[in-house]
Formats: C-alpha cells, structure tokens, sequence
C-alpha cells in the first residue's frame, strides 16, 4: 500500500493543497483509530500520557511537518520517484 499513496496524493494534490491533504489524512486516521479502541474498550486514561506535555507537543508538530513536506515534495517530484525514495527509506531505516 505505501507505493500506491504517493500515486493517489499526487491525484489529490490537483484539487487541494498539502496542508489540507494532510489535516484529512490525520482526521480520518484519528477518527478510525478512536472507533477501533473505543469498540475494542482499549481506549488509553489521560493518566497514563507522560508528565512531560511538551514533548508530546513537539513530536506531534516535527510529524505534522514531516507529512506536510512530504506531499509538498510530490509537488515538484513524479510519483515513481516518491514511490522508489520511500521503499527506498524503509529499506534502510
């Protein structure tokens, strides 16, 4: 399936911009995981988030980031290219 998203962005990105890609893109991901675990009675207390709220912050922000550039990218790249760079990532990371 990873080397069938950046084909289907580059689809989207013809009538939206990146940062609306990515806010459905997380939406609909933070609405299928919330059914899941609320169907499932899995879902996590408040209490058991770490202390430290910042870092959550952060880390949540530098992968916002991350998703915006990356179908940013696929603006000025082909999809081919963008499909051989991730398998490519995955490989070695």
């Amino acid at each position: 399936m990873w080397c069938v998203l950046p084909v289907f962005i580059k689809l989207c990105l013809e009538a939206m911009d990146a940062p609306t890609i990515t806010w459905y893109r997380f939406a609909f991901a933070g609405l299928f995981v919330f059914t899941f675990l609320t169907k499932k009675r899995a879902l996590p207390v408040m209490r058991s988030f770490p202390s430290n709220k910042g870092g959550l912050f952060i880390a949540t922000a530098f992968l916002l980031c991350n998703y915006v550039a990356n179908v940013k990218g696929l603006e000025y790249l082909e999809h081919e290219t963008t499909q051989v760079v991730m398998q490519l990532h995955f490989f070695y990371c």
